[in-house]
């Protein structure tokens, strides 16, 4: 295949490529390689981030001219090669950062919209390299072996070069350009590149991981350092996906269920509703806004203090349960502690059709239907690292992870109403990334009194009081008022007579 595509079969056939393989070459030919940092052509147009196509065109043209002219300007030290690379003029013109372009542009990279994308750059970048490489035959004249390749034939155009195009690697000029290497996906947010520069070990940051870092405030040296050597993982995990006018939910796929089964953490299919202890929400009816009782809202309390600090309690909306069982890898072993979780007063419904606060759901169950469930957990232990394919077990080599089975909770409509919740996730964060020592040193601990209601008149009570309560006092209060203008008023009356 790669002869059937040789530019040049009258000079000889490919017989090897460069070490890094992406460029086939006859003997005695070079390798004349540059690449375009594709994070760099990413324009907003009325907040919407879309690619500099204007500005990439013009890069393109003056990258493909500077690598002809590094064939001439090039000081050879085999006269072979200097006469096989003037001949054809091949340069490689490519691309870095295509991962790095993706995640600004918000594209997933494993989609067919990454593809598309792919597809769209470098059929642009060839069409604007190959006009640039006629420009520069009609200005400098084609190359040299010109008559007999594929070129020299009626309908084709005159190339000052036989190939333009090379999507090499960049393994270390990534690395100094700061972005993710050829059309590769991310390798890591954060890692560590050994034995270069006299056996230094250097720090390599995700450029794009690194601005959030500094835009949010939480970058620092020894975070990244942290993350590098094999960091902790928070994981919120959304098994529904929830339609919030309709109250309505379909199944998400989370594509992380069977990595956490590993470790014997099972995100369930279903929603979870506590009859005692639950939010009161507003509801629009057609007689107005109406506070209901809502059971898919819990409030839920927290475990583990040590891990959670000093909250107490958290609303987890439309969340799923989570069952604790045995890590099916081979070489993991953990302790699985539960986080969260809801009163003796919940249930679950795996149906999910009706989330609305009337839904046949929150009627239908049973006294056996209603028990605990746990919402998070933390997860810690020791595994094999993935490199040690010959490991049973590794002592050494710990890990911790916390799994919550709903992420709402932690969205800004909920931390607005719930400021708890960021406290919470803070001293998530910190058990995660520090030692259990110095994650128990907090000043970030914040109680909130947990509603749990102790019977169904409590309940009761409570759901209608609200209701009618404030209403009722409202014109009790009027009552009053009014019979105590009439007694001043008759009394007014007497005096006058």
């Amino acid at each position: 295949w790669v002869n059937h595509k040789n530019p040049t079969p009258h000079i000889g056939r490919m017989t090897a490529t460069n070490p890094c393989g992406e460029q086939p070459l006859l003997p005695y030919e070079s390798c004349n390689l540059g690449s375009i940092n594709l994070e760099r052509f990413v324009k907003e147009i009325d907040g919407v981030p879309t690619v500099d196509y204007q500005r990439l065109r013009e890069v393109v043209n003056v990258t493909a001219r500077f690598l002809d002219n590094v064939i001439d300007a090039n000081s050879y030290s085999v006269d072979k090669i200097e006469e096989m690379t003037r001949a054809t003029r091949k340069i490689g013109l490519g691309v870095m950062g295509f991962a790095d372009l993706l995640a600004r542009l918000r594209i997933p990279y494993d989609s067919e919209e990454g593809l598309e994308m792919g597809r769209a750059v470098m059929k642009f970048i060839q069409r604007e390299a190959d006009r640039t490489s006629e420009q520069l035959a009609e200005e400098r004249g084609v190359f040299p072996a010109f008559e007999g390749s594929i070129y020299d034939a009626p309908g084709q155009p005159k190339m000052r070069n036989a190939c333009r195009l090379t999507v090499a690697p960049t393994g270390t000029i990534s690395m100094i350009a700061g972005c993710s290497s050829g059309i590769e996906p991310l390798f890591a947010l954060c890692y560590h590149k050994h034995n270069i520069l006299g056996g230094e070990s250097l720090l390599y940051v995700d450029s794009g991981f690194e601005q959030v870092a500094r835009e949010e405030g939480f970058y620092t040296k020894e975070l990244m350092e942290y993350l590098a050597e094999g960091g902790k993982v928070l994981m919120l995990v959304d098994s529904l996906e929830v339609d919030d006018r309709a109250l309505r939910a379909k199944k998400a796929n989370t594509g992380v269920s069977g990595w956490l089964a590993e470790y014997g953490v099972l995100v369930q299919d279903n929603v979870v509703f506590d009859t005692r202890s639950h939010e009161t929400l507003l509801f629009n009816t057609q007689f107005g806004g109406v506070n209901l009782a809502y059971p898919f809202w819990p409030r839920v309390h927290t475990e583990e203090q040590a891990i959670s600090g000093g909250v107490t309690s958290v609303v987890f909306p439309w969340t799923s349960s989570i069952e604790i069982g045995d890590a099916t890898g081979e070489t993991i072993e953990t302790e699985i502690k539960p986080l969260v979780v809801t009163s003796d007063f919940a249930a679950v419904d795996p149906s999910f059709r009706d989330l609305t606060p009337r839904s046949p759901t929150l009627e239908e169950y049973t006294e056996e239907d209603l028990g605990e469930q746990v919402l998070a957990v933390a997860v810690t232990g020791t595994r094999c690292s993935y490199y040690k394919p010959e490991c049973q077990k590794d002592p050494e080599n710990s890990f911790r992870m916390i799994v919550a089975a709903d992420s709402l909770w932690l969205t800004e409509r909920l931390v607005n109403g719930f400021p708890e919740h960021v406290v919470l996730a803070v001293n998530w964060i910190d058990w995660l990334s520090q030692e259990d020592q110095l994650a128990a040193i907090r000043s970030k601990g914040r109680v909130v009194r947990q509603l749990v209601f102790t019977s169904d008149v409590h309940r009761d009570v409570v759901q209608y009081g609200n209701i009618f309560g404030v209403s009722a006092v409202l014109i009790l209060l009027a009552m009053v008022r009014f019979f105590l203008r009439r007694r001043t008023t008759r009394k007014a009356y007497t005096v006058e007579r």
